[in-house]
């Protein structure tokens, strides 16, 4: 998808609402989510119901 938004996380204190946000953001507005740092990639792989987004 060419506008397809890029989102980073930094911060490590807030990464897991910040997943939680972008999650939902994605499901609402049909985006999917390559996860490609090892906190996300944990966060996906510890929460299931999450990965209907991953690409």
């Amino acid at each position: 998808m060419a506008d397809s938004p890029v989102i980073t996380l930094e911060d490590g204190a807030t990464n897991g609402r910040h997943v939680a946000r972008v999650v939902e953001d994605a499901r609402t507005k049909g985006f999917r989510i390559v996860a490609l740092c090892p906190f996300a990639k944990a966060t996906f792989e510890r929460n299931p119901r999450r990965r209907d987004v991953l690409a």
